[in-house]
């Protein structure tokens, strides 16, 4: 029998608000989501542009 899994927890409260804080921020400065994506990976940490839409 398969069932469908999630892997970790779900985005809670606080991945909202810190999504939304990153978000401004990037955008106050005039930086795209690949360029914030490759100097966070730079530093030998992942995000993919599904972790935070534009």
């Amino acid at each position: 029998m398969e069932t469908d899994r999630m892997r970790g927890n779900p985005a809670g409260i606080t991945n909202s608000h810190v999504a939304a804080n990153i978000r401004a921020a990037r955008q106050a400065i005039g930086m795209d989501l690949r360029t914030l994506s490759d100097g966070i990976a730079a530093t030998g940490r992942k995000l993919t542009v599904g972790d935070q839409q534009a």
